[in-house]
């Protein structure tokens, strides 16, 4: 089992559950948990949405695909991450496709430390993960708007949040919609 993460241990040590949710992850293909060895900083789901993609050797590799302008860069350039081999004991299959979790620690059996941005374009590369870039053109922004749109209504995003991170990131089309919207809401269930 493989986790990546900005926090250096050692091997022998120990992966404590996460306090927010009593879990620890990790994905059985080392390429696989990459994208998830960002800071803790990053824009995490509000930034980008990850998913997988069936690759031709029957594993399946990530997608990552931008919400705003260069938050690939901002997430990964210069970053560098430890990827830990856990013991694979007691890890059970979580609900998307490439997650494992399990609920007490876990020992870390092998340590490397990498650039993460490197290692991430060594295996777009290898065609294990797929980078799509920001584009305003119709169908991109509209797949942006429906996902942070469904991130809104189960209340991992405010609307505020959404529309102040697509203005400093100059998401032209996801900031305009989400102010009409707000205009919208604001108008018809008489706030403001």
């Amino acid at each position: 089992m493989f986790h990546a993460t900005s926090v250096e241990l050692n091997v022998g040590d120990c992966l404590l559950p996460s306090e927010k949710n009593g879990k620890i992850y990790g994905t059985k293909e080392e390429f696989q948990c990459l994208i998830f060895g960002r800071n803790n900083d990053s824009l995490r789901d509000l930034g980008s949405l990850i998913s997988t993609l069936p690759l031709k050797n029957g594993k399946l590799g990530i997608k990552y695909e931008e919400h705003f302008p260069n938050i690939f860069e901002l997430d990964f350039k210069d970053k560098i991450a430890f990827v830990y081999q856990l013991e694979d004991a007691d890890f059970v299959q979580g609900e998307w496709q490439i997650e494992y979790y399990k609920k007490s620690k876990a020992k870390i059996v092998h340590k490397k430390k990498i650039n993460l941005y490197d290692e991430i374009m060594k295996n777009v590369k290898l065609g294990n993960i797929e980078v799509q870039k920001y584009s305003e053109n119709k169908e991109y922004v509209e797949k942006v708007i429906n996902h942070l749109l469904m991130q809104k209504a189960v209340g991992i995003v405010s609307m505020d949040k959404i529309i102040s991170t697509a203005k400093q990131y100059k998401a032209k089309s996801v900031q305009n919609y989400f102010e009409g919207l707000k205009e919208f809401d604001d108008k018809f269930f008489g706030r403001k």
